[in-house]
């Protein structure tokens, strides 16, 4: 499931290198692939493989998450907290598109316009630098991480090597970004989950979002030793 968090940035991606056309195709090869895979088991009883391998609604046990211990069980369970980490999550896609993957083509707005108005014709395809790619998917990774309610202590596989790339992009001293990895670390590796756990946690992840706000856009592979 937590691959899902790396779409906003590849479809950002995709557009920018080849356009509407060769976005959509590539988002439908992977929806083959994935029909493919679950070939079997959508044979045997589809209704239970799409519902539970795609369960968005899930609600995961308070006592084991790592993030948020410092809330009650009703409100972390509750939809409310559900929805307002939902937009928040959103919001920070959409601004980080605006004002930072898309900054080249003047803002995500103007990407979609372009590819809009192209949706029928074939493009050239752009080739886009491996610090551009790397670090829009691991930023759109990063912000599901910090908006999701539920981290168990198995979710940290899900970024721990990400964070490097990460805290070396964002506009702060370097013993800054080795306080921030170090408290990281010290809140995953911290048994049971505590109230002033998940506040450090939450705190360190909010000041990396901010750094990569500030950060200057990763362009290419030409910048990445100046702009990463």
């Amino acid at each position: 499931m937590n691959a899902l968090l790396f779409a906003p940035g590849l479809f950002v991606l995709l557009c920018k290198a080849g356009g509407a056309r060769f976005a959509l195709q590539n988002i439908g090869l992977c929806a083959l692939i994935q029909l493919c895979l679950g070939a079997p088991y959508l044979a045997t009883n589809a209704h239970a493989y799409l519902s539970c391998s795609f369960d968005l609604g899930r609600v995961f046990q308070f006592k084991w998450s790592v993030n948020f211990a410092f809330l009650s069980p009703e409100l972390f369970v509750s939809k409310k907290l559900a929805l307002s980490l939902l937009a928040a999550h959103l919001l920070a896609l959409l601004l980080l598109a605006e004002l930072r993957w898309c900054r080249a083509e003047g803002g995500l707005r103007a990407l979609l316009r372009s590819c809009a108005k192209k949706a029928g014709k074939k493009q050239p395809l752009r080739a886009l630098g491996a610090a551009e790619v790397v670090g829009t998917m691991m930023a759109s990774n990063f912000v599901g991480i910090v908006f999701a309610r539920t981290l168990h202590y198995q979710f940290y596989a899900w970024y721990f090597h990400t964070l490097p790339f990460l805290l070396w992009h964002a506009p702060i001293p370097t013993a800054a970004r080795l306080c921030l990895f170090g408290s990281i670390e010290a809140a995953w590796n911290i048994y049971p989950p505590s109230a002033i756990n998940a506040y450090a946690l939450l705190g360190c992840h909010l000041a990396l979002l901010v750094g990569l706000f500030a950060g200057a856009p990763c362009v290419g592979a030409a910048r990445r030793a100046r702009d990463c």
